[in-house]
């Protein structure tokens, strides 16, 4: 049976940023080591050049795209991520995701010619060559900053939904799209899904927000259609729904393609990428021919590359079918493509049939040439896809028609992966799982929350909980909301046998004790410089440590006790006696939702509507600006 069932469920999803530089013991001290991680890739117009960004070796690689070679690099970006060429490819544009700006560089000299403040860990840069614009999206402070290229400074930031990565620009270069990587809503919502923002570049404002399928969650590469019709976005649907009690046929995760109707800024349809027995995991970056006939999506979690034939898809989508449709395919599948063409409506079944694009011959996937892709892009002739294997530290030159290898760049010289490399590597790997239907970081985007809730079965069935982050998880024992591993080492085994179902992993598991352990807290983008409180965090903190008495439990330097206690009121789910760890909130500014269950949005939610009784902190009685302040420094932890 090929349809995928829907029921009722939980659990978390993808990329992962490891710090620039990273220290190894060897022997009598310390070593620094610096691994090569290519990151984004853009190509010249003529198609002769790539740039590509390494991130952990703070430096923009040069190659020559026809001999295959690297020529140069320019170590002048720290942690670089996006790129983008201005339209005469004189110069390029990158973003600093260490320094939050966004650096003007000579294409002849490597130099950097200007430099702009931009907004708290960047990601994909995009240029507007006919308004002489850049829009930056800016993943930590949910915006996306718009700079003029004319003098070079940032000129607005247009707020956004949660942790923006990807954009991109229609061909007028009137709206911009923007992927938002994580739902905002509360876990207990109707429809829990990440969503696109719509801008409108000339009022530079959101004119439209879309929400996409529920689950749908680590939203990452978008791209429009060089009409100008379509936007079409990659990301997780997370059936967290079910309990994690199998994987086969996407019961946890699957991996889907959203595509947007920017005429009427609506959903038009999300398709399924994997096969029937064998997942899509983590889709990163999309490309699209020059023609519009093939969609490109890099695969994160397979080390692939994966081919949409999208010209076709629409077709379908539209109900033009070929003649010798049952005949030629003889499958149960091609049923929905003719309920398709009788009503366009039944397209919103696709998002839960696995072989509806499988079996019209619609998916086509290669190896990516390396390990762990990230940004991919194709050359202006449309013939070759380049792909940035993040942790094999090369750039890969792939026949788009054949899938061949037309070479293998290497960014520079890649040391031997020490124990935290590899925990990394290991921990983005989803050819691990049985059917490659998902990898640690599907669940545990960057180490932290998917933003959903699950029903993991390690504390019975029907009493799902929201996600929580791994930072700082070997220093918080027990683990899990419950309490029920006694340490983080051993909910990581549990995490491989029964959420991967891989009992065979084997010494490698150390390397993953050892990545988590070096997760550190990102400071917080409510921080003023150099790590300061504003005046109302600071009000907030006197109100945290004395008369809300949050301190009371939250205490020490990660801010709990480790303790239990029942929640009051509990969910509907939990259990007479139920109890729960004292949560840390370090970071808290991006767990959301809040709770054990996830059902408190916001913080505020959960300070007010979830903490009737002051259970949460002695919060009842505190005034409107008292809460706002209380909150603005939870924010900043």
């Amino acid at each position: 049976m090929r349809r995928l069932l829907m029921f009722i469920s939980a659990a978390s999803m993808l990329a992962v940023f490891v710090p620039t530089v990273i220290k190894t013991a060897s022997g009598e001290g310390e070593k620094t080591v610096i691994y090569r991680s290519p990151f984004f890739v853009v190509s010249s117009q003529d198609g002769k050049k790539l740039y590509a960004s390494d991130k952990t070796a703070d430096c923009i690689v040069v190659i020559d795209a026809s001999a295959g070679k690297k020529l140069t690099e320019w170590p002048v970006v720290k942690e670089p991520t996006g790129l983008a060429l201005s339209a005469d490819g004189k110069t390029l544009y990158a973003a600093s995701f260490a320094s939050g700006t966004v650096s003007a560089i000579d294409t002849t000299t490597g130099k950097v010619l200007k430099q702009a403040e931009v907004g708290v860990r960047p990601m994909e840069v995009v240029s507007g060559g006919k308004s002489s614009r850049l829009y930056i999206c800016n993943r930590a402070s949910n915006s996306v900053s718009v700079v003029d290229l004319k003098d070079f400074r940032k000129i607005a930031d247009v707020a956004v939904d949660r942790e923006p990565c990807f954009a991109s620009l229609t061909p007028d270069e009137n709206t911009l799209v923007v992927a938002n990587g994580l739902p905002t809503d509360s876990s207990n919502a109707p429809v829990v899904a990440g969503t696109v923002s719509i801008i409108d570049t000339k009022a530079l404002r959101v004119t439209g927000t879309v929400k996409l399928c529920n689950g749908a969650t680590n939203l990452r590469g978008i791209v429009v259609d060089p009409n100008g019709n379509w936007a079409y976005c990659v990301h997780t649907i997370s059936r967290f729904h079910l309990p994690t009690s199998q994987l086969d046929r996407g019961w946890m995760n699957t991996s889907g393609l959203s595509i947007i109707d920017l005429r009427s800024k609506q959903l038009y349809t999300t398709v399924l990428l994997d096969s029937v027995d064998h997942g899509a995991a983590d889709p990163y970056a999309l490309a699209i021919s020059p023609d519009s006939s093939k969609l490109f999506v890099s695969l994160g979690g397979t080390h692939e590359v994966q081919v949409v034939e999208i010209a076709r898809l629409h077709d379908l989508l539209m109900g033009r079918l070929p003649e010798n449709l049952p005949e030629r395919i003889g499958d149960p599948s091609t049923d929905v493509w003719k309920r398709i063409k009788e009503n366009p409506e039944a397209r919103r079944e696709l998002v839960n049939d696995l072989g509806a694009l499988d079996c019209m011959g619609l998916l086509r996937r290669f190896s990516s040439g390396g390990i762990g892709p990230r940004g991919i892009c194709v050359n202006p002739a449309g013939s070759q896809l380049f792909a940035a294997n993040y942790f094999s530290g090369s750039v890969a030159a792939i026949d788009t028609k054949t899938g061949e290898h037309i070479s293998v760049i290497s960014a520079g010289n890649q040391p031997p992966e020490d124990l935290v490399r590899r925990g990394e590597r290991i921990f983005q790997d989803a050819s691990i799982c049985y059917q490659s239907w998902q990898s640690c970081t599907t669940c545990h985007p960057d180490g932290r929350s998917d933003g959903l809730r699950w029903d993991l079965l390690n504390d019975g069935m029907g009493n799902p909980k929201k996600t929580r982050s791994l930072v700082k998880s070997f220093e918080t024992s027990p683990v899990m909301s419950m309490g029920v591993r006694a340490d983080a080492k051993t909910a990581v085994r549990a995490g491989f046998r029964f959420i991967l179902f891989n009992d065979g992993i084997g010494a490698d598991i150390e390397a993953v004790d050892a990545y988590l352990k070096s997760l550190e807290p990102e400071p917080s983008p409510y921080l003023g410089k150099n790590n300061s409180l504003s005046s109302s965090a600071n009000n907030g903190r006197k109100l945290f440590f004395d008369k809300a008495r949050c301190a009371d439990c939250h205490k020490g330097p990660l801010f709990t006790d480790l303790k239990l206690y029942q929640v009051v009121p509990p969910a509907s789910f939990d259990r007479p006696g139920d109890t729960f760890i004292t949560p840390k909130l370090v970071e808290v500014y991006r767990s959301a939702p809040y709770l054990h269950d996830g059902r408190a949005a916001t913080l505020m939610d959960m300070l007010t509507t979830h903490n009737k009784d002051d259970k949460h902190g002695m919060t009842s009685k505190l005034s409107k600006e008292e809460l706002s302040d209380l909150v603005e420094y939870l924010m900043s932890l």
